[in-house]
């Protein structure tokens, strides 16, 4: 096990304890003066490095503070709080002179415009519920970020060539994600029917729906959804 210690502040302060002792009697310990002389020098050679480590670790902290103070500082302000303040004042310039040259000549780019909403996602999760009126509640999932959407809801009859509009989608009890609409146009015994909605926010249409397959039956208990399905 080695006596010197392993952290060099502490192996430096073990031979400046012991470099006088020995150079006092070196052969009494089997060392010759001349490795005693170069012992000395070492260790105030090793001595002097650790000082200044330890003063360029003062300076270089007291050095980051006078960094941090003259970019990010306060009070005084710093080179970030009136540059920022600046560029600031350079842009409200720009705006108000409707002069986007301004930009060019302080050599910055223009704030970016706001990010395009994206359009009301595609209504999936589609269900249908014959009410005691015979009316039907149809009901979806969709989404619509950055709000402002509207649902459309398409309808076509059996013997129709196309789907027509008749209404638009309301929220729904379960929350935000779920729209509902109570389609209560159907004429009188229709029972085969097709549904396609759709996302709308302004003049930016969201994807379409897959057509949602009405059929109606009746059995002992009055009118029934016999066959719903979102078509392939």
């Amino acid at each position: 096990m080695s006596v010197i210690p392993d952290k060099d502040l502490e192996m430096i302060e073990w031979f400046e304890l012991r470099q006088p002792q020995w150079a006092a009697l070196p052969t009494q310990i089997g060392v010759t003066a001349a490795q005693c002389t170069q012992l000395a020098a070492l260790v105030s050679a090793a001595r002097k490095a650790y000082n200044d480590q330890q003063a360029a670790k003062a300076a270089a902290k007291v050095a980051t503070q006078a960094l941090m103070q003259a970019a990010n500082g306060k009070n005084p302000a710093g080179l970030r709080v009136v540059g920022s303040d600046l560029v600031k004042t350079i842009r409200a310039f720009a705006e108000t002179t409707n002069n986007p040259v301004v930009y060019d000549k302080a050599n910055f780019a223009p704030p970016a415009g706001p990010t395009p909403t994206p359009p009301p996602s595609q209504p999936t999760d589609v269900t249908a519920t014959i009410e005691p009126s015979g009316s039907l509640t149809l009901r979806f999932r969709a989404t619509s970020p950055g709000g402002g959407a509207v649902y459309l809801v398409k309808r076509k009859l059996a013997g129709e060539s196309e789907f027509t509009l008749i209404g638009t989608a309301d929220p729904d009890s379960r929350g935000n994600r779920y729209k509902s609409f109570l389609d209560d146009s159907l004429p009188a015994g229709a029972n085969n029917f097709e549904y396609i909605f759709q996302g709308k926010r302004g003049s930016n249409f969201g994807p379409e729906s897959a057509v949602f397959l009405v059929r109606i039956g009746t059995g002992g208990g009055g009118a029934t959804v016999q066959e719903l399905k979102m078509a392939a």
